[in-house]
């Protein structure tokens, strides 16, 4: 938190503890009446990389004073153009009117997908992530599925059920697909099928006691 008169106000400072606090108050689940919870703020002289000091939250295990200062440490090494800074109502409005309605090509997907990959990504850990992660949460598994809801209509092939979640089943399994190295049936929408969440439950669980009973 910035330190500034408008944060101090809400603050009570407490000269035994050195820390400052205040009174936070949200809503519980089920319940009408709210819950008051306290919490307590440390100064710090200086921010890790702005140099300003500010109040940390005692859970706070970083050095920055705003995110955008963790961010310009962590990723570039560089100081962001907004560090320290908030955007106006009118540049905020600005950017919620620029962005409305704006459909990005696949190109632009595929491209921005690709920036945000691998050492790109401030987030890596060198490669920790499982070749089953990868493919799930790539564009082009999206894609795959996406075309498959839009062949069947958004529509169960087992129950025919409209409107519930859905998911892409590989009619050749995902597990065989990987073991085998079929990678050509990874993605081919003749080696998909709709069904609902429940169906896609019930077919999975079948086919784990059918092997089981086999193994018996």
């Amino acid at each position: 938190m910035k330190i500034c008169w408008e944060n101090l106000d809400k603050l009570t400072y407490n000269s035994v503890t050195g820390m400052w606090s205040e009174l936070y108050y949200h809503k519980r689940n089920g319940r009408k009446s709210l819950q008051v919870t306290t919490l307590n703020y440390k100064y710090v002289e200086d921010c890790g990389w702005c140099r300003e000091p500010f109040l940390s939250h005692n859970t706070n295990v970083g050095n920055f004073c705003c995110r955008s200062c963790g961010i310009s440490c962590r990723q570039t090494g560089k100081p962001s153009g907004m560090s320290g800074r908030k955007h106006s109502t009118i540049t905020i409005n600005k950017i919620i009117r620029a962005n409305t309605g704006k459909v990005r090509t696949l190109k632009m997907r595929r491209k921005y997908s690709l920036s945000k990959k691998a050492e790109s990504n401030p987030n890596w850990q060198g490669g920790i992530t499982s070749a089953n992660d990868k493919i799930r949460g790539s564009l082009e598994y999206r894609e795959w599925r996406n075309l498959i809801f839009e062949r069947d209509n958004y529509r169960c092939q087992v129950c025919s059920e409209e409107g519930s979640v859905l998911a892409a089943h590989h009619i050749v399994p995902f597990s065989i697909i990987m073991k085998e190295n079929l990678i050509d049936l990874l993605f081919d929408t003749e080696n998909g099928v709709t069904m609902c969440k429940e169906c896609h439950k019930k077919h999975h669980k079948a086919k784990v006691y059918k092997g089981k009973s086999k193994g018996k």
